[in-house]
């Protein structure tokens, strides 16, 4: 399982993360959540400064992603965030 967790402690479920070489976005897809607690975590900049990513005790953080370019739900029902750097 992939954990992601904000600056503030907040873990999500998520099943892949990356940043997109085209446009520099950083994008995951959370899973096992609800729309209202995905918006209301990721549109605070604070709980964004930095994230880290848990795979099996594999850790990778990224910083500075504060900006919320949006969300959207894919057809497998993950939530897609998308968020860059200022």
């Amino acid at each position: 399982m992939i954990k992601l967790i904000t600056a503030n402690g907040i873990e999500f479920e998520i099943s892949w993360i990356g940043v997109a070489s085209i446009d520099g976005v950083l994008r995951f897809g959370v899973i096992n959540s609800t729309l209202s607690e995905v918006i209301n975590t990721f549109t605070n900049p604070e709980n964004c400064t930095v994230l880290t990513r848990n795979y099996d005790g594999v850790i990778e953080t990224f910083e500075g992603f504060t900006v919320f370019r949006g969300i959207s739900i894919n057809f497998k029902g993950e939530m897609i965030v998308a968020l860059s750097k200022i």
